[in-house]
């Protein structure tokens, strides 16, 4: 279970072939980084956007179609990554 995890603040999960995050991810309220490099992802969950301490997210290099609106409260993100991904929405400038 994600729970055990409360106090970890780096997540590396880069080339592990991941295909979807849970939901509990947002159960991680000291999360500061969050690398999910080179995997299978499609979709990302809309708690994502609660893990408002997160600094680093990557999520370079899947298959993300759509980000969540949610993600717009991540207010202290200094490094965003989300190049490499089919986006269509919100539609990329």
């Amino acid at each position: 279970s994600i729970v055990k995890w409360k106090t970890l603040d780096t997540l590396l999960l880069n080339q592990n072939n991941i295909s979807e995050i849970s939901p509990q991810i947002s159960e991680l309220k000291v999360l500061k980084k969050l690398i999910l490099t080179g995997n299978a992802l499609k979709t990302i969950p809309s708690e994502l956007g609660d893990l408002e301490k997160l600094i680093t997210l990557d999520l370079s290099l899947n298959q993300i179609s759509h980000l969540p609106p949610t993600l717009m409260f991540l207010s202290k993100i200094h490094n965003w990554k989300i190049q490499n991904n089919p986006i269509q929405y919100p539609p990329m400038e």
